[in-house]
């Protein structure tokens, strides 16, 4: 049994958080005196708020779970994708190292490296080859531990 949750490290919810704050102020600064505005301009203010605040909760609200339990492998990346791949579906497993900006474009659930990644931070994951061959990439902080739960 595996269950690992990751989520985003505290240092990009700060900059996304602090990037958050700033479009807020900025929207405000920009619309300052609200009485005075034209109902379409207060439109444009309210939906502008409600885009930023939504993006933000959005952002730090992402979660992965990674669960090997019952003969499968289970990915969850809340609140977009899930994936069960039965272990007898895995022809072969190994620990990669990667570098997620050249090597996906990046984290979250991308298409790179001829297969998929699923992943939150770091640059460790558990390459997994399935019997059609098709590919597909666990970003994980415990590499070992997965790989491991995905042999027994």
């Amino acid at each position: 049994m595996f269950f690992e949750k990751q989520s985003l490290s505290p240092a990009v919810q700060y900059v996304v958080g602090f990037s958050g704050i700033f479009s807020f102020a900025v929207i405000i600064l920009a619309f300052r005196n609200y009485m005075g505005l034209t109902p379409s301009d207060r439109a444009i203010l309210v939906i502008s708020s409600v885009a930023v605040a939504s993006i933000f909760a959005l952002v730090v609200s992402l979660r992965m779970h990674t669960t090997v339990s019952d003969g499968s492998l289970k990915i969850r990346f809340w609140p977009f994708s899930r994936l069960t791949i039965p272990i007898a579906d895995v022809k072969q497993s190994e620990i990669i190292q990667y570098d997620p900006l050249s090597d996906f474009g990046g984290w979250g659930v991308r298409p790179g490296l001829g297969g998929i990644i699923y992943s939150m931070r770091g640059r460790s994951a558990v390459k997994i080859v399935r019997n059609g061959g098709s590919l597909i990439y666990i970003g994980t902080r415990k590499p070992e531990e997965l790989l491991q739960s995905i042999r027994d």
